[in-house]
């Protein structure tokens, strides 16, 4: 072989070379096949795109994505992977050799000797041979970092999402009880208004007048305390879309709005797509990547560095025949006393490598936590739901007969204000019911992952080993 073929077939050697350290292997973790509540059998769903078009509501359409376009959180996440891209090419740079052109100027004296001026320029060129690998596992950190803030970027996503939609509907469900203690205001005012003239008269009695009054300030202070939570769940709402502080425009009622349908078996990989998991397992890569780095550092450092270019004291002569020079310097640096620096740094990379192995299996584990108290909190909510309306109805019903009652003088007052009470508490908590029985479908999508992406693409994949 001729010695030119040599110097590629020398550089392939030393590309080539494994790299030191473990490679990536993906823990196996203890995950039960499905979940507890449940209710299909665990088969892969299809989860829908946009799945918070299933509330049928146009104005929540629009206002989440007013917010995927404009919510600071979303851009400033964004912005960071622009950050991270640079990184990630910092650290693979030292891979390819660096070129540099220098051009300086020397001015020398000595005594009664004359300045002399020597020029001296030329190309420059310095190469680390990664032949540990040492560059190539700071450079697979530096991916794997990357691509953990792509999955926080879509974890930043999925809780814009989930906060707009549980923030719309938890405006309406203010709405609504809003407008039942509005109501219940008015119909007390006139109670007190009668009261108020049979008490003048002595129809009634003092204690009958101040139960009314007492009665209406009441249902006032609910109205009151009503009107400041709806400006300020609107003042929320307004920083999730990106904008200052104002009025949100209403799109259906509370009642009107349809939960979405919660996907048909859950089986336990479905989790693995969700971005904290996945952003969790790439911290997981990154570390075990610095291991590598870290070993390699306790092996020579091979390195060559050379120039090629000229020295005159003339620079219009300096790249002339005679004044031309070059070198050529490979270096092999080898540590060998450094008072434990380099093996400490392994065993904290190490040290790392395991908390970042324990937060993934965390991550794991919070992820069917969550999932867990979403499917039973849409179970339950929705039975809650249906017993608060049925509650509803019997005290409506009570109250109309108290009311009658009192009409034909078989009772006094006094019950009539006791089921008036019960009615406006249960119409507030039948709000409120038909609230969380919405927020948690929107907590149980949330807890899945969301939908397949905003583009239409999964957020994350994979499952998880045996």
């Amino acid at each position: 072989m001729t010695r030119p073929r040599l110097i590629p077939a020398f550089l392939a050697v030393f590309l080539a070379a494994c790299s030191t350290g473990p490679d990536y292997v993906r823990p196996a973790l203890d995950v039960p096949a499905g979940f507890r509540y449940a209710t299909t059998p665990a088969t892969v769903p299809a989860l829908p795109l946009r799945w918070w078009e299933q509330f049928n509501d146009p104005v929540l359409t629009a206002a989440i994505e007013s917010a995927l376009e404009h919510n600071l959180d979303l851009r400033i996440a964004t912005t960071r992977l622009l950050e991270y891209q640079a990184i990630r090419t910092v650290a693979g740079a030292p891979l390819l050799p660096q070129v540099s052109v220098s051009v300086n100027e020397t001015r020398t004296s000595q005594g009664t000797t004359p300045i002399a001026d020597v020029f001296q320029g030329g190309f420059n060129l310095a190469w680390e041979l990664d032949f540990w690998g040492r560059i190539r596992r700071l450079s697979e950190a530096a991916q794997a970092d990357l691509l953990g803030q792509e999955q926080a970027r879509q974890a930043v996503l999925l809780t814009l999402v989930s906060s707009v939609a549980t923030s719309y509907i938890q405006l309406r469900e203010f709405d609504a009880r809003l407008e039942i203690a509005r109501r219940t205001r008015d119909s007390r005012q006139e109670a007190l208004r009668l009261a108020t003239r049979r008490y003048e008269v002595g129809t009634v009695s003092e204690l009958e007048f101040k139960q009314a009054s007492a009665e209406y300030q009441g249902t006032v202070l609910s109205v009151q305390q009503l009107e400041q939570a709806v400006a300020q769940k609107e003042n929320e709402l307004s920083l999730l879309l990106g904008r200052n502080p104002g009025a949100i425009q209403r799109g259906r009622s509370l009642a009107a709005l349809t939960a979405p349908a919660v996907p048909g078996g859950l089986p336990s990989e479905l989790l693995a797509r969700r971005p904290d998991i996945a952003q969790a397992e790439q911290a997981l890569v990154a570390a075990n990547a610095r291991v590598g780095a870290a070993r390699a550092s306790l092996f020579p450092t091979i390195s060559l560095t050379a120039t090629l270019g000229g020295a005159s004291t003339q620079l219009s002569q300096l790249f002339s025949g005679a004044n031309r020079m070059w070198s050529f310097v490979p270096a092999v640096n080898l540590p060998i006393f450094d008072a434990g620096n380099l093996a400490a740094q392994v065993a904290i990379s190490e040290a790392r490598r395991e908390q970042a192995l324990d937060g993934y299996r965390k991550a794991v584990q919070g992820a069917f936590r969550d999932t867990e108290d979403a499917l039973v909190g849409v179970t339950k909510s929705g039975e809650q739901k249906a017993t608060q309306a049925k509650l509803v109805d019997e005290v409506r019903r009570y109250a109309h007969l108290a009311k009658l009652r009192y009409e034909n003088g078989i009772t006094s007052n006094l019950e009539v204000l006791d089921s008036q009470r019960s009615l406006f508490n249960a119409e507030q908590t039948l709000a409120q019911a038909q609230s969380a029985a919405l927020v948690a479908t929107v907590n149980l999508y949330k807890a899945l992952g969301g939908d397949w992406g905003v583009d239409g693409r999964p957020t994350a994949g994979g499952k998880f080993p045996n």
